[in-house]
């Protein structure tokens, strides 16, 4: 693990921070964090991080040695392999123990981050240019049904701060 990449991460990305933080929060260390996952319970906190922001952070910890990110695909979930004990990374990063004790100790890894009745569930980042000069994303199931589209359609269209005819 190349631990000096590691804090140059953890101090300069926000992201790979949150992330940290909420793996030492965690009971175990896990093999993998599915990134969905991750990315719900870090909603759930008031962190509300684009799939790419996530990725991007997860391939900083990858280049540091924590681990391995795997893009999802054939009923797969895109997920971070973690060849670290991943709830000491935060403690590593953050200058508070030596790299030694999450590498060498065995540990007992949770499978995901799956609780009861969970799913994974693809998604699909859509980018609209709005303005000229603006472009924003959603990220939608990828299965979206008309339904579904037309709910969100009558969700954006109450947003408008203008009443126009």
């Amino acid at each position: 693990m190349d631990i000096e990449r590691l804090r140059s991460a953890y101090r300069d990305n926000g992201v790979v921070r949150a992330i940290c933080l909420h793996m030492a929060e965690r009971d175990q260390s896990q093999a993998e964090t599915r990134l969905h996952r991750i990315q719900q319970r870090l909603w759930q906190d008031g962190q509300p991080y684009r799939l790419s922001e996530l990725i991007a952070a997860f391939s900083l910890l990858e280049e540091a040695g924590c681990g391995r990110f795997m893009v999802g695909g054939h009923g797969w979930a895109s997920r971070f392999v973690w060849l670290v004990r991943s709830r000491g990374v935060h403690d590593v990063a953050d200058g508070l123990m030596d790299a030694g004790e999450i590498i060498e100790e065995p540990c007992e890894l949770a499978r995901a981050d799956e609780l009861p009745g969970d799913e994974d569930i693809d998604v699909v980042e859509h980018l609209f240019r709005l303005r000229p000069h603006l472009t924003v994303s959603v990220e939608l199931p990828a299965d979206l049904s008309g339904r579904e589209a037309r709910r969100l359609a009558r969700f954006v269209s109450v947003l408008a701060f203008d009443a126009e005819a």
